[in-house]
């Protein structure tokens, strides 16, 4: 497990699990840190599965849907899979607007494991 101010990552077989620590990502800044630190965690780990829980998180801007969808493209082609998991109604109908819900999976966390799509 690796855990900065920001994220924390769990690693568990192939998937590897970045749970957002902070309730508002906003600052480009931080985001930008977020999305070095996932891309360095894709290339030295190669995850079959990276799973977003998003339990933390109250609100986000549209930064964070590039930091997914960059992400995406980095493991799909390599048959990998993003899951979001633990995301709030609220933040759930951004994906549905934006027609992003098409692109992801999306799982509720439930006594330490995710439980399908959803």
């Amino acid at each position: 497990m690796h855990q900065d101010q920001y994220i924390e990552v769990r690693h568990a077989g192939q998937t590897a699990t970045v749970r957002f620590l902070i309730p508002t990502i906003t600052d480009p800044a931080v985001i930008t840190e977020i999305s070095e630190r996932i891309k360095q965690l894709i290339g030295e780990h190669s995850p079959s599965e990276l799973v977003f829980d998003f339990d933390n998180v109250r609100f986000f801007t549209s930064q964070v849907l590039g930091l997914l969808l960059q992400a995406r493209a980095i493991l799909q082609p390599k048959g990998g899979r993003i899951v979001i998991r633990s995301l709030q109604d609220h933040l759930r109908r951004v994906f549905k607007v934006t027609y992003l819900d098409r692109y992801f999976e999306f799982a509720h966390q439930q006594a330490g494991h995710s439980e399908g799509k959803g």
